[in-house]
């Protein structure tokens, strides 16, 4: 069942301690990081996943990419019980804490089919799950789950081609239980290949 950030966001306002960094891994959802078969349109599904199994993650997101290559679509939570969650909250927006863009809301058709799963469950516009700057190439959202292994999904993160190639997609982590996009304590770069070159 998702859950919303409202009694958590106290303990976020009151505490800011960096315990450990967590680990993140970015592929194309059905593998790898390179799909020759792309065109210019089309949309491709990444998986945002961790390595940190069988225990809790958490913490504040930033996914970077290049504006002229891709567009942005959509930041899609798993639907089933155990997942990857973020919290649906305006904090990734702030310009105070380092946030921008434009909120993510679930829409019928406006997103994979788990955007259509969301819409129905909890209303067309619930959300937003991530904020998007179209603009900076940028995704931001807070999220928290409990990775069991076999029982959950990553996190589905839809991108238009604009351009095909080989591009770099980096996701930038702060775990800390606070909204903040202006420190990381991790940096991973991924480089992926969409069409052909």
């Amino acid at each position: 069942m998702k859950f919303l950030s409202t009694g958590f966001s106290l303990l976020l306002s009151l505490t800011s301690v960096s315990v450990f960094a967590n680990n993140y891994t970015l592929s194309i959802e059905n593998g790898g990081t390179v799909d020759p078969t792309l065109e210019v349109g089309n949309i491709v599904d990444l998986a945002l996943d961790s390595p940190d199994i069988n225990q809790m993650i958490w913490g504040n997101v930033q996914i970077e990419y290049d504006p002229t290559v891709l567009e942005a679509q959509y930041v899609d939570e798993t639907a089933i019980f155990y997942g990857f969650f973020t919290y649906w909250t305006h904090a990734p927006a702030n310009g105070a804490v380092c946030g921008g863009g434009m909120p993510y809301y679930y829409t019928t058709g406006g997103g994979s089919d788990r955007a259509n799963v969301y819409a129905a469950r909890y209303g067309e516009g619930s959300g937003p799950s991530a904020y998007i700057d179209h603009v900076n190439g940028t995704i931001r959202f807070y999220h928290g789950n409990y990775l069991y292994t076999g029982y959950y999904e990553p996190l589905r993160l839809g991108f238009k081609v604009l351009k095909t190639g080989t591009t770099t997609i980096t996701v930038r982590s702060e775990t800390e239980t606070t909204y903040d996009w202006c420190n990381f304590d991790t940096v991973t770069p991924t480089n992926f290949t969409f069409g052909q070159l």
